[in-house]
């Protein structure tokens, strides 16, 4: 029990990890405007999550039920990494395009 205890609580510390440096690249998504990556970030670990338990538990029994969660996050990150890579240059372009000026004119206009 001891054993098997100590499994599931390295797993889910490592996985704990990795979905904060997820839920990093979701809100850089979100405060930079871009709504689809934030979505799919939102929403990729629960679609991953259930399948990768079934073939977990298929392939590797009780040790791949353990380390589902984990092995999600993983392909979470690297899949936010892999969108942070390819919309880099998008992003640094608009962040270079902002100005204090601009960003109260966007602010009056919501407000009016």
């Amino acid at each position: 029990m001891l054993v098997i205890g100590v499994t599931i609580l390295t797993a889910q510390l490592v996985a704990m990890v990795v979905n904060g440096f997820t839920g990093l690249l979701t809100s850089l998504f979100q405060a930079t405007g871009r709504s689809l990556p934030a979505i799919v970030m939102s929403m990729a670990p629960g679609v991953l999550f259930i399948p990768i338990v079934l073939l977990g538990n298929l392939w590797f029994g009780l040790a791949g039920i353990i380390w589902s969660l984990t092995v999600s996050e993983g392909l979470v990150f690297l899949l936010g990494m892999a969108i942070w890579l390819a919309s880099r240059r998008a992003i640094d372009r608009g962040l270079a395009d902002g100005s204090a000026e601009r960003a109260d004119q966007v602010l009056e206009q919501a407000a009016a």
